[in-house]
């Protein structure tokens, strides 16, 4: 708490735990105080303007898409961020000439490899994971 020190916390707690005949150190490292109002950092302020920018841009293209293609800079713009146009885009199964067939193989195996990377990056911030061992296996080419 604020209103106490380490060293009072520390007088406290040996009082309290002498009949059980613990000994008690607190270092001033060890203790903090709730700070409820933190500003946010510049990046931070950034990053969120960032996300809610593209948020902004996904909904206005998703709702103000008539399936036709823009005429302005703008259209276009809102067009390449609707969710209806790029999910029709991203699932046709159809077999044009036109389409390079290596392409969608490629993109296939970077969202693999794309899972993959981040389920070991989550493991590896597991506290129960023996670190030497991970790093022998995850660090083979």
């Amino acid at each position: 708490p604020i209103s106490c020190s380490s060293f009072d916390l520390e007088e406290e707690l040996a009082s309290r735990l002498r009949p059980l005949r613990i000994s008690v150190k607190v270092h001033n490292t060890m203790c903090s105080v709730k700070n409820a109002k933190r500003p946010y950092s510049f990046g931070k302020t950034l990053s969120i303007t960032f996300f809610l920018a593209i948020i902004l841009l996904l909904s206005l293209g998703t709702i103000l898409d008539d399936g036709k293609e823009g005429s302005t800079n703008f259209e276009k713009l809102l067009n390449a961020f609707s969710l209806k146009r790029n999910l029709k885009k991203v699932f046709d199964l159809s077999d044009e000439p036109s389409r390079v067939k290596g392409v969608d193989a490629f993109r296939g195996l970077n969202a693999f490899a794309l899972l993959v990377a981040h389920k070991s990056m989550a493991m590896a911030h597991n506290p129960y994971v023996n670190k030497v061992t991970y790093s022998e296996v995850f660090g083979m080419p």
